[in-house]
């Protein structure tokens, strides 16, 4: 076998790989002849999601429906889908041309209003979209799920925290609720040592901070002092050294006058003699 294939000319691998690459191309060009053909024979349509915010703080979410097909799609239904039961938003019987879209546009609390209000558990929904020829979309509606699980959690937070209050108003306290209360009551003299303890503390850090910085100050006024009293005497020592200068070139010249004086005078006293 092995030798057989080696006896083979390269000619024979050449045509087998024009055959393949042939019979590659062909297979391309049948799916995109299916996806052209069904585009043109079908209402192909496509639907996004997305959740928005108006000026006043209205959250609104907007469905477009994108028609892919080459032919007028005529949408008659867009709504919630959850399991077998739908819920419709909007009819909307709409001719939508080829290759172009619409936009409907639902206010969230009209939305949490059929989906998540008065409903004890969370249930994802499903967006779908459906023609005059009954041909549904779906997609899995991510973005709207996971807003109204968020909200679901928030309402679920606040009903909790409004008969916790109704209950402590009444005194219609529940187990947990009772045994918070009797360990909070137990612990509230060591809460209020710890507090008195804190207090305290931070008392005492305050007034050596305040202590600190009035040192602070003091030091680096007493250390100008110190440095103004240093040049003060500089200047002073100065300009006695200048005094005492002055005094001693007044007592040289004098004595210099002095001995010149009596130069003279020995040299007067000589002229006289002779």
């Amino acid at each position: 076998m092995v030798d057989w294939i080696k006896q083979l000319s390269p000619e024979f691998y050449i045509i087998v790989g024009l055959l393949v690459v042939l019979f590659i191309m062909l297979i391309v060009q049948f799916i995109r002849l299916t996806l052209v053909a069904r585009r043109l024979g079908t209402q192909d349509f496509k639907i996004i999601e997305a959740i928005s915010k108006n000026d006043e703080g209205e959250y609104f979410l907007s469905i477009t429906v994108s028609n892919q097909a080459f032919s007028t799609n005529n949408l008659n239904d867009i709504g919630f889908k959850n399991k077998n039961i739908v819920h419709v938003l909007s009819e909307v019987n709409k001719l939508i041309p080829p290759r172009n879209k619409h936009v409907e546009s639902f206010n969230m609390k009209h939305i949490e209003s059929i989906t998540i209000e008065g409903k004890k558990k969370f249930k994802k929904r499903k967006i779908y979209v459906e023609n005059d020829l009954g041909d549904k979309k779906e997609i899995k509606a991510k973005v709207t799920n996971k807003y109204l699980k968020q909200r679901f959690k928030n309402n679920k937070k606040e009903e909790k925290r409004l008969a916790k209050e109704k209950r402590f108003e009444t005194g219609n306290y529940n187990f947990l609720e009772r045994t918070g209360l009797i360990l909070r009551l137990f612990g509230r003299p060591f809460y209020k040592l710890f507090r008195k303890m804190t207090r305290k503390t931070n008392n005492a850090l305050r007034e050596s901070e305040v202590r600190r910085k009035q040192k602070s100050e003091h030091d680096k006024i007493e250390n100008e002092l110190n440095i103004t009293a240093a040049k003060v005497r500089s200047i002073k020592i100065v300009e006695e050294s200048k005094r005492y200068n002055k005094t001693n070139e007044t007592e040289l010249e004098l004595l210099k006058q002095q001995k010149l004086l009596e130069i003279e005078t020995l040299k007067q006293e000589q002229y006289n003699k002779a």
